[in-house]
Order: structure tokens, then C-alpha cells, then sequence
């Protein structure tokens, strides 16, 4: 198959037909691209009418390739990003693998072809990178934001903030947003498992909003991953104090 921008399959799905693995990163770049991210647990498929079900997206590069499909260069760079990020198991195969995902991801990445069987490693591909990317960009970003903060207010008083909301990131195994604020460049943290149950506390679950309120200054401490100054508070009030 000859492509650079294009690349076209007949319907040639069968029992033992495998095919290129590079190619077939390609198709994985382009269904993320076109559908998004459902995994194998996601799919639904009740409906006795095919417009009604979910597939995942092992399934649909199934179906793609049974099918035809077209692959754009948008898809053929992001293969190839995938290729150069994911280079990096080779050198962690030195000191062992930290999971079997990663042993077996390992060995299809470097075999020449992939069996239609096999699709659910290269499926998880595009999303899994994507995520890594935006944690990469989040990382650079509280770093920066780290290296400008300082020490707001007295441990143990209240005290007037006008914030912007930075970041909401909600913990699974805690069950509890961590929202990030800023004020005049010093960050702000406050815990919180309100699901936002009324309209006021709705604002600090979405960023960018801009809040005036007091709350109480529970403690100053240093972050662990950027060293940089925070103001932990509690008890917020919409009153500001006159």
C-alpha cells in the first residue's frame, strides 16, 4: 500500500490476515480523530438498530478496515508522534517493564504486522498520548505559575480574595475537587467535595470565572512537585468582609 496522505484497504478483514502495524497506527490516529475515545467496556450494542449502537474503537478500526478508509497527513504526523513518543518503552525494557500493557505494547509496536485481534493496544494509542501531552502542558503550567507565588495573608485569619479560577481537578480516590486560584499571581488552593449544588459554588468548578469572596486562611504551605508557595483556605464565604 503507497501512501504519504492517503491510504486505501478493500475489504479484506479474514480469520488470519494480519496487517502493517504502521498503517494501522495511522487508522488509530484517524478514528480517535473522527470519534473520539471509547474503550472495549464502553461499547454498546442492545439496539437491534445499528445507527443506536456505541462502538469502541478497537471495533471501529475492525470495521474501517473491512470497510475502506482514508488516511489524511494530519493522521500520518500523529502516528509518527506516537512512534517517537512511545520509543522511549525501548530504554525502559532495560530495567523491566512496570506493567504487562506496557511488555505487550512493547512487542506489537516492533513486530512488522498486527492481527485485527490485536487492535485495542494500537485503539488506545492516540487517546493515551493525548492525555500524557495535556499532563506534560499542565505540569510546564503549574511550574510557572509556581515560580511566582507567594505567601498571601495570616495563617488562621480570614481575609477578602479576588480570584480567577486556574484549574478544578476532581481526585477519584478521594472524592474531592482540588481548585486552583490565583490572585495577583499567588496561587490559592482550596479542597472541595460540593458537587456545586447551587449557583454560587457552580463558579468555582469552572475555570476561568472571576469570584469575590473571605474565607479563612487554614495554612501556607510548599507544594512537593514545583516548590512554590500556597495559600491553603477553608470556610468561604460570598460575604466579603467590610
Amino acid at each position: 500500500m503507497n501512501t504519504q496522505t492517503e491510504s486505501k484497504m478493500q475489504n479484506k478483514l479474514a480469520r488470519d490476515y494480519t496487517y502493517n502495524t504502521a498503517e494501522m497506527v495511522q487508522l488509530a490516529c484517524m478514528v480517535y480523530r473522527l470519534h473520539g475515545y471509547k474503550k472495549t467496556s464502553e461499547a454498546q450494542h442492545w439496539s437491534q438498530d445499528e445507527k443506536d449502537h456505541v462502538y469502541s474503537n478497537k471495533e471501529l478500526m475492525q470495521k474501517y478496515v473491512k470497510d475502506g478508509f482514508t488516511i489524511n497527513e494530519d493522521d500520518v504526523k500523529r502516528a509518527e508522534s506516537i512512534k517517537q513518543h512511545f520509543q522511549g518503552l525501548i530504554f525502559s525494557a532495560i530495567g523491566g517493564f512496570k506493567n504487562n500493557y506496557e511488555e505487550n505494547l512493547f512487542k506489537l509496536m516492533n513486530q512488522e504486522n498486527v492481527h485485527p485481534k490485536q487492535f485495542g493496544y494500537l485503539a488506545s494509542l492516540p487517546h493515551t498520548l493525548n492525555i500524557q501531552e495535556k499532563r506534560e502542558e499542565q505540569k510546564e503550567h503549574d511550574q510557572k505559575i509556581a515560580d511566582r507565588s507567594k505567601f498571601v495573608g495570616i495563617k488562621g485569619n480570614r481575609k477578602n480574595f479576588d480570584v480567577v479560577i486556574d484549574s478544578v481537578r476532581f481526585i477519584q480516590s478521594r472524592g474531592f475537587y482540588v481548585i486552583t486560584m490565583l490572585e495577583d499571581n499567588n496561587v490559592i488552593k482550596t479542597f472541595n467535595s460540593n458537587d456545586g449544588d447551587n449557583e454560587w459554588m457552580k463558579k468555582f468548578l469552572t475555570e476561568g470565572n472571576k469570584i469575590k469572596f473571605s474565607a479563612r486562611i487554614k495554612d501556607h504551605s510548599v507544594n512537593k512537585f514545583t516548590d512554590g508557595e500556597e495559600t491553603i483556605i477553608h470556610r468561604i464565604s460570598k460575604k466579603v468582609i467590610k
